[in-house]
């Protein structure tokens, strides 16, 4: 009995607090210094998709590009932060898209909050903005809005305030030098029409070590459009007659599997803004081709000449064999839960027919004789 009502109220804990939580959050440091711990939030209206993150969902709908969003906060130090979660609440800072709102948003953004990435990620973002901001965040600095390694990233659009601050001489600088394709009263969204595509075709490789490629690539020493720099031994490529003729397009884009058509006239590279992982595996037409890490952390796949179907699926074992022991542990605890909870009853029951047997055997049996004197 006791057991099942320290399990009840672990449930009603679990319960009061996840209801709590989607009505209230942490406030920003504003409200919590004011003496407010919890700020009341409108979920439904916090993840309603804003002008501009309807606009880039029509633009990217079939995963051809990705943005970021760029508006350092005035914090209370008069200095500007670009740590854009600790004002989440706002309205302004929310229009940014910054504070991991590209995946309820049906958006991809280069950055975020504690966000799920690869190490080699952060270098690159380290790379990118020439040091360090820490494992939470993955956010673009001033220093980093020139780099080439942001055009690698497949960054087509920026979004940006629409009022420029005095001190904001960067925020002005970016503005002027990229066109606005969409304008609302909060943010204008800039177009960043040197941005490398979803995928591409080069014709020329090299080996190189990881710290070698991210220092070419951040220096602009190589161009990615017609070099690519592989970690292991380059497969054979050739120049085609025409370069400009080489055509790839992205045909389906999912979490799982992208494919994509390509047309070149000689043995290429096709490259993509995607990042490398051993468990994607690539198809050409149906058939199995190595898949190489390229330009630090993308993915390379060797094609022929021709028109041709190219495929990438993620087919990862260790995913496999970890859902196959989880399945397995789950049902092994649903069974000892069940014996746990009717092996008593087991026992209790065969105890008291037990009992009921022994006290008929002492009631049938004769008195037994008496020792007194008499």
């Amino acid at each position: 009995m006791g057991r099942r009502v320290a399990a009840f109220l672990v449930i009603l804990v679990v319960f009061v607090d996840l209801f709590t939580a989607g009505r209230e959050t942490v406030a920003d440091r504003a409200t919590a210094e004011a003496g407010k711990r919890l700020v009341k939030i409108d979920l439904s209206r916090y993840y309603e998709p804003t002008g501009a993150a309807k606009f880039l969902r029509s633009e990217t709908a079939d995963g051809s590009a990705r943005y970021f969003g760029y508006g350092p906060h005035l914090g209370d130090n008069g200095r500007r932060s670009h740590h854009y979660n600790n004002w989440f609440t706002d309205q302004d800072n929310n229009a940014l898209l910054a504070s991991n709102l590209a995946t309820p948003m049906g958006l991809q953004s280069i950055q975020g909050y504690n966000a799920v990435h690869f190490a080699r990620y952060d270098k690159y973002i380290v790379a990118l903005n020439g040091f360090s901001q820490g494992y939470h965040d993955t956010d673009v600095y001033r220093s980093g809005l020139d780099s080439p390694l942001l055009d690698l990233l497949n960054v087509r659009y920026i979004i940006v305030p629409r009022v420029v601050m005095q001190d904001q001489s960067a925020l002005r600088a970016l503005k002027d030098a990229h066109p606005s394709v969409y304008s609302d009263d909060r943010v204008d969204v800039l177009e960043n029409r040197d941005a490398l595509p979803r995928a591409w075709i080069v014709h020329s490789a090299r080996e190189t070590t990881q710290e070698e490629a991210l220092k070419l690539l951040s220096s602009g020493a190589v161009d990615p459009r017609r070099m690519a720099l592989l970690q292991r031994r380059p497969p054979k490529l050739a120049e085609p007659d025409e370069p400009s003729a080489d055509q790839t397009s992205v045909v389906s884009y999912d979490a799982e599997r992208i494919q994509l058509k390509s047309d070149t006239g000689a043995p290429g590279l096709l490259m993509m803004s995607e990042m490398y992982h051993p468990a994607w595996k690539a198809y050409v037409d149906g058939r199995s081709v190595p898949l190489y890490a390229g330009d630090y952390m993308l993915r390379a796949v060797p094609i022929p000449a021709g028109d041709h179907t190219v495929e990438l699926r993620y087919e990862s074992w260790t995913l496999r064999v970890g859902t196959a022991v989880s399945l397995l542990a789950g049902l092994m605890l649903a069974a000892l839960t069940l014996a746990r909870i009717w092996g008593p009853r087991k026992g209790a029951n065969e105890t008291s027919t037990d009992n009921s047997l022994q006290a008929r055997r002492d009631h049938t049996l004769p008195n037994p004789p008496s020792t007194g004197a008499g």
